[in-house]
């Protein structure tokens, strides 16, 4: 496959062989604009108890965070898969639950745990240790993780469940009190995702967060269309009574971790802002040298374009802004956020520069791309990665 210009002349060998792969693995497809597929995923919360759903699929995960049971509700297959992560043991159950489906919300409340379903599983179900994935169990788990949007391999689908678990537990504890329910845009993967950057985020805080003083709403909390806005929210909601600065200084000071947080939270998708936010990331990571190139073209490559995805991104870097504004105006704070304010302002006023490349054409560029368009923004970008720059000093924004 022949490269179009101008890679020949500028981008090295190695790397034309590592873009000739990724672009003959992705076919056209790559480039189709299009619009998210949302479905009709849906989360229900109680104390100790968390589902994640598709009516319309029949498909279910159940968490019992407390025991550390697992339930995996199949209604296609009819079967339910129960998780002991204690015991490390997972146990296959014949169930005709085609009748909880029209009324899942009835089922779920009547639920106090898992412990009586595990109990069933014990005395009719089909044991195995969870070091093995065998057929029928492993080709159901699938189904009820795609029906939810998941794209991961499975390993990674059940390794993320058992960290959220992990962080129910802790930090996670003071996001899903009392009750509710609240749609999802994102996939199961996402969703996943953001609860784990979430986690890490309130981490930050050193324990200076708890129940206290701080008061979270689940449902207002994912009450948005990327993880980048649900963790805006976050701090919007814990901002409202604490200094970000004093809960967050280590953070704040941190451009790096900053990065890690948002590419957590915008991972698992490659649609709208989340997508967008990752090439984004990819690409200041790469600058810092803390990236991988790789990483960045097949972002790029996946990316779902939408031209709403500008406004959209517009919209919450001036939410963003205004967070931060608000802070100051009650607690003096603006020297902690000084470089987040100078990018904010910097994007808002297309005056954001890295690389010489305005962040500003690049949203536009790739939220409105062709594949011609395409191929020469990557040459662009990888000839102008600088990794010898620190992480404050990289930043400009002024042309």
């Amino acid at each position: 496959m022949k490269l179009p210009q101008p890679f020949a002349s500028i981008v090295p060998l190695k790397m034309r062989l590592l873009l000739v792969l990724i672009v003959t693995s992705a076919t056209c497809c790559v480039f189709i604009s299009g619009q998210k597929d949302e479905g009709d995923r849906q989360v229900l919360y109680k104390p100790s108890l968390i589902a994640i759903l598709s009516r319309s699929d029949k498909a279910a995960v159940v968490v019992d965070y407390t025991s550390e049971i697992i339930a995996v509700f199949n209604g296609k297959q009819g079967t339910i898969i129960v998780v002991n992560i204690s015991e490390k043991a997972r146990y296959h159950l014949k169930s005709d639950n085609d009748d909880i489906w029209p009324n899942f919300d009835d089922y779920f409340q009547k639920l106090s745990s898992l412990q009586s379903l595990l109990k069933i599983a014990h005395e009719m179900g089909q044991k195995s240790s969870l070091d093995m994935l065998e057929e029928p169990v492993e080709g159901e788990l699938k189904e009820v993780f795609n029906d939810l949007g998941g794209s991961l391999p499975l390993p990674q689908e059940l390794a993320l469940l058992e960290k959220f678990i992990r962080q129910l537990n802790g930090c996670l504890g003071l996001v899903y009190k009392g009750s509710g329910s609240f749609k999802i845009a994102s996939s199961v993967d996402g969703f996943l995702n953001v609860n784990l950057a979430i986690a890490k985020l309130l981490e930050y805080s050193e324990g200076k967060l708890n129940e206290g003083n701080i008061n979270f709403d689940a449902s207002q909390i994912f009450r948005a269309e990327s993880g980048a806005e649900v963790l805006l929210n976050v701090l919007a909601e814990t901002g409202l009574r604490s200094d970000l600065i004093e809960l967050f200084g280590n953070l704040a000071h941190s451009p790096e971790k900053v990065l890690s947080l948002l590419k957590q939270a915008s991972s698992g998708s490659h649609e709208g802002v989340d997508g967008l936010i990752t090439i984004l990331v990819d690409y200041t990571e790469l600058h810092i040298g803390k990236g991988d190139a790789q990483e960045l073209i097949n972002a790029i490559l996946n990316y779902n374009s939408r031209v709403q995805d500008s406004q959209d991104l517009g919209r919450l870097v001036n939410e963003t802004l205004t967070v931060l504004e608000n802070q100051d105006r009650v607690f003096h704070n603006a020297p902690g956020f000084s470089i987040y304010l100078k990018l904010l302002r910097g994007y808002i006023n297309n005056e954001f520069v890295l690389n010489n490349i305005s962040l500003n054409d690049l949203v536009l560029i790739f939220t409105s791309r062709s594949n011609r368009d395409c191929f020469k923004l990557i040459a662009k970008l990888l000839s102008n990665i600088n990794p010898a720059r620190t992480t404050p000093g990289s930043f400009s924004s002024s042309r």
